[in-house]
């Protein structure tokens, strides 16, 4: 054996009898977080250009980003709880889903991992979906389709898939789009251009109004979704850890 044999020999050793360590992340409060950010920095260049007119394109980035991550956390947080359980066992609850009952865990488990199948029919059901069946699993008050905070959560969703699926199309002067007769009344448009704006999508939609009421909207349907099924740890525990946005 030659020297060399012998030193990649004892790495080989050192490195079959080395500890594992295993790490479990998480993703949710990280995409509010960065929703806010992007809220505050947008509100700080909307106060800069008020009433200029100007088109500023750091502005609309930070507008886009909070839509998008205000959506990101709602999806994400589900898919987090739902697949907490169902890589736990039975009778074995991983704490970050405390407050759910072993027989409404059960329930979900086989929806979102049934025996056999790769993907369970709830992990490819839509965001609002998988926090309906949730509620109907662990016997839980629904929400209301018309009604506040459903409604708003999918205005929300609404956007998003606008903006994510975006395909250019014709606005007459005049004539309200239908996202702007859906969201209008919901936050104050676009400060930086003057009333009345044409097109309000997507012009007077994109600004701090929006951006704000982006991340509100989501923490807002997720805290009710969290006070509705009992779940006891609560996102904001780690948002806490986290400095300001």
């Amino acid at each position: 054996m030659t020297e060399n044999d012998g030193i990649g020999s004892a790495r080989s050793e050192a490195v079959a009898f080395a500890p594992l360590v295993s790490v479990r992340n998480y993703m949710a409060p990280e995409h509010l977080w960065s929703a806010r950010y992007a809220a505050r920095m947008c509100g700080e260049i909307e106060g800069r250009l008020k009433g200029t007119g100007e088109l500023h394109r750091p502005h609309r980035s930070y507008v886009i980003s909070a839509v998008l991550s205000s959506v990101a956390f709602m999806e994400t947080y589900i898919n987090e709880v739902l697949q907490d359980l169902a890589d736990s066992e039975p009778g074995e609850i991983d704490s970050r889903c405390a407050g759910i009952a072993e027989q409404s865990a059960a329930i979900l488990r086989e929806m979102w991992n049934p025996p056999g199948e790769r993907i369970g029919w709830l992990e490819r059901a839509s965001i609002l979906d998988k926090y309906r069946v949730s509620l109907a699993a662990c016997g839980a008050e629904p929400f209301e389709k018309g009604a506040w905070p459903y409604q708003s959560a999918k205005k929300l969703i609404d956007l998003r898939n606008a903006l994510v699926h975006f395909k250019p199309e014709t606005q007459v002067s005049g004539e309200a789009h239908k996202l702007e007769k859906a969201l209008k009344s919901e936050f104050a448009s676009n400060q930086i251009f003057s009333e009345p704006l044409s097109p309000w999508y997507t012009i007077g939609c994109l600004g701090y109004g929006c951006a704000e009421w982006s991340h509100t909207t989501a923490a807002a349907f997720i805290d009710e979704w969290q006070a509705r099924i009992g779940l006891e740890k609560d996102y904001k525990d780690e948002m806490g850890q986290y400095d300001s946005p």
